[in-house]
């Protein structure tokens, strides 16, 4: 609210100026462009394309100037990525090879850029071939390799699992790489589709792996 009153009082330099201001809607919409008019009930954003949006000032959480070299990436004139920060990934699989397993996995990490994201995370799965549970607990990281709505991606977690209840092995090596499909569904969050390798090598046990298909949703 302070950035939407000092822009009031100079409404009239901006309206001039090149540079743009990006508007945040209380609905979650983010409008680039510049702002021509900012009245106490309402405001007019003119977009790169020439088109002219008004919206009442209640409806507007914040504005702000546009930051150069900015991560914010354009995808519409009213929609934008924002991809820094915290983030988190949940994903469902099937494992099938060596053994059968369904699967459950979250990461939580940083996004440092809109190419890499590197986190920790854990998850489950049950061995059905001997209706026994194993936890994985690993390192996750991300990468896309360009941007947009729709982009490649690959993933490689590793770290150690645990077998749960099998007093003949115990846990050891843990790798999952995925290769796959990132969806953007709004500006922070995303669906991602992917197939990828589990390889499993507990101790006092031969090697398990097998080819895995997964679901997952990044937000």
């Amino acid at each position: 609210m302070v950035c939407v009153t000092l822009l009031c009082g100079v409404v009239s330099a901006q309206a001039q100026s090149q540079t743009s201001e990006i508007v945040y809607l209380k609905d979650g919409s983010v409008l680039k462009g510049k702002v021509v008019e900012m009245l106490p009930d309402q405001i007019k954003v003119q977009t790169s394309d020439g088109s002219l949006f008004v919206y009442p000032m209640n409806e507007v959480e914040r504005v702000e100037k546009e930051k150069r070299n900015s991560y914010r990436l354009k995808t519409s004139s009213a929609n934008q990525y924002d991809l820094l920060g915290w983030r988190g990934v949940v994903e469902l699989g099937y494992i099938m090879g060596d053994f059968s397993a369904p699967e459950f996995s979250f990461s939580i990490g940083y996004q440092f850029n809109p190419y890499l994201f590197l986190g920790a995370g854990t998850g489950v799965q049950y061995l059905t071939d001997a209706s026994r549970a194993a936890i994985p607990i690993f390192a996750d990281l991300r990468g896309s390799f360009f941007l947009g709505t729709i982009s490649p991606f690959m993933s490689l977690k590793m770290g150690y699992e645990a077998l749960i209840n099998v007093p003949a092995a115990k846990g050891g090596f843990y790798c999952s790489p995925t290769w796959g499909v990132k969806i953007m569904t709004t500006t922070r969050q995303a669906v991602n589709i992917g197939i990828g390798l589990t390889a499993f090598k507990p101790k006092n046990w031969v090697s398990d792996k097998g080819f895995t298909i997964k679901l997952g949703y990044e937000f």
